[in-house]
């Protein structure tokens, strides 16, 4: 009996050991998977904080192109109106410069009155 107690106490400290080796390996597993997690939300933090700032840029990147095309507008306006306002003054001055060429007939009954001579425009 003392023989087979002692056989059942080294089994049971045997497997007691196993036990305790497969624990502690599980319990090293177990801090790595924690530390791999705590890695993850780092990473996952950061990742987010980047999407933030990438998004806010694009915005601001938005912003600036919508303003830009108002500018791009307002311009385009300001030119169209340039070129309307030369060419009303082109033609007036070639009016004016057809008026110089070719002057009036002087009304009737005043033939002959006009005594200043004309002379043409030259731009």
């Amino acid at each position: 009996r003392a023989v087979q107690a002692e056989e059942k106490s080294r089994q049971a400290e045997k497997s007691y050991l196993d036990a305790k080796e497969r624990a502690d390996h599980l319990e090293l597993r177990l801090n790595e998977t924690k530390a791999r997690l705590a890695e993850a939300e780092s990473s996952s933090h950061s990742l987010q904080v980047e999407v933030e700032r990438v998004s806010q840029f694009c915005s601001r990147m938005k912003d600036a192109l919508a303003e830009r095309d108002t500018k791009a507008i307002s311009l385009q306006q300001r030119l169209d109106a340039e070129v309307q306002r030369r060419k009303r003054a082109e033609a007036l001055l070639q009016q004016y410069s057809l008026a110089e060429v070719v002057p009036p007939n002087p009304p009737s009954g005043q033939a002959g009155a006009c005594h200043t001579p004309h002379t043409p425009y030259t731009p």
